[in-house]
């Protein structure tokens, strides 16, 4: 609660009100994912900041901010496609805290009025998962697309598309037209699962 000295100016007073509101006013955090729940697409976090207060001695004492449960996860998609990749515990991520409770908006999807009065409020987060600090960037950062798994096994796409893996499974009619490769087979060939593999210029054009 904001104390009043009379003593203070009016420009004084407005300070340390303007200091006041945004001391309980939550933004943006930066967070750590302490567990995720791939149904729900909730996780756990923990905000990576520490609240101050002085005591009655005049000393600075830190402590920790509660952790959040069942914050929702952005996961990127629209329409009928989406991009889903592992969570796990130490990924950092932004927590965005919403204008208003959402809980009514969770539950039903459906544009509703708060049943709480809750603005910014740090049981109403959302969370941003991929944000990294200068001790754990992405080594090797590629200019292309990369969908990257792990050190053996990525996707690249740019001027040509590299998949790198130990095995690779494809399911369906594969088609390819007007692809060519430099002194590479032509043919066919039985696979393991008794499907048909049609190579041209040692590109595979064909499954069946």
């Amino acid at each position: 609660m904001l104390s009043i000295n009379p003593r203070k100016t009016l420009h004084q007073l407005l300070d340390k009100l303007k200091d006041n509101i945004s001391s309980y006013t939550n933004c943006i955090k930066i967070g750590q994912i302490e567990s995720f729940n791939p149904s729900k697409q909730t996780a756990v976090v923990s905000i990576q900041h520490k609240k101050s207060r002085i005591d009655s001695y005049g000393n600075r004492v830190l402590f920790d901010y509660p952790v959040l449960a069942e914050v929702p996860v952005v996961i990127l998609g629209g329409g009928n496609s989406h991009i889903t990749f592992p969570i796990a515990k130490g990924d950092q991520c932004l927590v965005l805290f919403n204008d208003f409770e959402l809980d009514q908006w969770w539950v039903s999807k459906e544009p509703r009025p708060s049943e709480f009065r809750r603005e910014h409020d740090i049981s109403d987060g959302i969370a941003l998962v991929g944000i990294h600090s200068l001790v754990d960037l992405i080594q090797g950062y590629s200019n292309y697309i990369d969908l990257h798994y792990s050190d053996d096994s990525n996707i690249i796409v740019g001027d040509t598309v590299e998949v790198n893996n130990s095995v690779i499974n494809l399911n369906g009619v594969t088609t390819a037209e007007e692809l060519h490769s430099n002194n590479g087979a032509t043919g066919s060939f039985i696979s393991q699962d008794n499907k048909t593999v049609t190579v041209v210029d040692g590109i595979i054009t064909n499954i069946a």
